[in-house]
C-alpha cells in the first residue's frame, strides 16, 4: 500500500500510523499461519516466569503444553525430578467456592478459559454490528449473510475461524429481544429450529423474522405465524414483546446472566461445570469460604486446603503407594500415620494441643476424624 494511502486511512479513522511495528499490546502484529510458531512466545513466557519463581523457595500458593508447565509448578517438578501427585488435577482446578465435597484451589485451565474467551468476540459481534471491528468482518468474510447463518471457507484466516466455528453449542445460547425483527433469520437456532410450512418462506420478503411483525401497529401477523409454525411455537412468539419503537434494533440476550451480557467468567463455569446446580453443597461452600477468608498467611488455608482433601504425604498414604515398606508413625511408633493420628491422637501432637493456648485434651476425643 501506498504512503499516501496508508495516511489517508490513519487520518479518516483518527489513529496514529506506525511504521513497521513489532508488538501491539503484547502480541505479535504480524502474524502467519502457524500458530505455534506465533505464539511459542506465550509458552516461553510463562515457562520463564515460573522457573524464576523457584517454586522450591515458595509455598504452594499453547492450552495443553501452559497446563502442563503449571502443574509442574504447582507439583514442584525441577529438571530430570518429579514430584508426587497426591490429588487429581481437575480437583485443584475447582473455584474456591465450589468442588465436589470439598473446594478447589481456582487454577484455571487454558483450553476452556480459551473457548470462553473466543467466545465473548463472538457475542461482541452479534451485539456491536456497527463497530469497526464486525463492519470490516462482515465486508471480509459475510457480506450477504447473518453471521449465526455462516460457515467459515477454508481460506479464511485461523483468527476469524477460530471465532465464528462453534466450540460448546451451550456459549451460543441465547433469547431474542425482539425490535424490528430485521436482524432476526428465520433459521437462527436461538429463533426456532422448526417450520410447519417452510413453502411459504419463498415468499417472504426479507427470510428474517422482521415479515412477521406488522410495523405499522408493532405487532404480530397471527395469521402468517399460525401458517408457518406449530402452534405450542405459535404460542410462544405471540408472548414475546415486540419494542414499540419503530425501527429499534434487534438484540440477542445471553441465556446464562440476567442482564443477558456474555460473561467470560460465567461461560469458563458452565464449560468445566463449576456452578452449583443446587443447594446440596452449601454448608460446605460457607466452611470453603470461611476457610480461604481467614486472616492467616496463605500457606497456612493451603495446607489446610491439602489436608481437608487428605493430600499430605502420610505414611499410610506413601505405603498404600508402594513408597514406604510400612506405614507407623516414625514420631511415636505406636500407630498408623494417618492425617487423625497425626494431628490428633500422635502423642506429640497431644503434648502440643494441651500446651496450647486452648489446653486442648485431644485424648478425650473419640470416633471423629481431623476432617470432621
Amino acid at each position: 500500500m501506498v504512503k499516501e494511502c496508508q495516511v489517508s486511512i490513519a487520518r479518516s479513522l483518527n489513529v496514529n500510523l506506525i511504521q513497521h511495528p513489532n508488538k501491539y499490546l503484547g502480541i505479535n502484529f504480524k502474524l502467519k499461519r502457524n500458530r505455534i510458531t506465533d505464539f511459542q512466545f506465550l509458552i516461553d513466557k510463562l515457562h520463564s516466569k515460573l522457573q524464576g519463581w523457584k517454586s522450591r523457595l515458595l509455598s504452594q500458593a499453547s492450552r495443553n503444553k501452559m497446563d502442563a508447565i503449571v502443574r509442574s509448578f504447582w507439583w514442584g517438578h525441577e529438571t530430570g525430578e518429579k514430584k508426587l501427585h497426591l490429588i487429581n488435577w481437575n480437583k485443584i482446578c475447582k473455584p474456591k467456592r465450589l468442588g465436589g465435597g470439598g473446594e478447589g484451589i481456582g487454577i484455571k485451565k487454558f483450553s476452556p478459559m480459551n473457548q470462553a474467551l473466543l467466545e465473548k468476540q463472538y457475542w461482541r459481534l452479534i451485539n456491536s454490528p456497527q463497530s469497526l471491528l464486525a463492519r470490516t468482518f462482515k465486508a471480509k468474510y459475510h457480506p450477504n449473510e447473518s453471521l449465526q447463518g455462516h460457515t467459515p471457507k477454508a481460506h479464511h484466516s485461523w483468527v476469524w475461524k477460530n471465532i465464528v466455528q462453534q466450540g460448546d453449542p451451550l456459549l451460543r445460547e441465547g433469547k431474542w429481544l425482539v425490535g424490528n425483527g430485521f436482524d432476526i433469520p428465520f433459521t437462527d437456532p436461538n429463533w426456532s429450529p422448526n417450520l410447519r410450512d417452510s413453502s411459504s418462506l419463498p415468499f417472504l420478503q426479507t427470510d428474517t423474522i422482521g415479515d412477521l411483525i406488522n410495523h405499522n401497529s408493532r405487532s404480530w401477523k397471527v395469521d402468517l405465524i399460525r401458517r408457518l409454525y406449530h402452534h405450542p411455537k405459535v404460542v410462544n412468539i405471540l408472548q414475546m414483546h415486540i419494542s414499540k419503537i419503530n425501527d429499534s434494533k434487534d438484540r440477542l440476550l445471553w441465556k446464562y446472566l440476567r442482564d443477558g451480557n456474555y460473561s467470560t467468567k460465567r461461560a469458563y463455569e458452565l464449560l468445566t461445570k463449576d456452578f452449583l446446580g443446587s443447594q446440596k453443597f452449601q454448608q460446605e461452600m460457607k466452611i470453603w469460604i470461611a476457610i480461604w477468608k481467614a486472616l492467616v498467611p496463605l500457606r497456612i488455608t493451603n495446607f489446610v486446603w491439602e489436608l481437608l482433601h487428605d493430600s499430605l504425604p502420610t505414611m499410610t498414604t506413601l505405603h498404600s503407594r508402594g513408597m514406604r515398606n510400612d506405614d507407623i508413625c516414625p514420631l511415636c511408633n505406636a500407630e498408623e500415620e494417618t492425617p487423625t493420628h497425626l494431628f490428633l491422637f500422635c502423642s506429640f501432637s497431644r503434648a502440643c494441643w494441651f500446651g496450647s493456648d486452648l489446653g486442648l485434651h485431644t485424648s478425650n476425643i473419640t470416633n471423629v476424624s481431623v476432617q470432621s
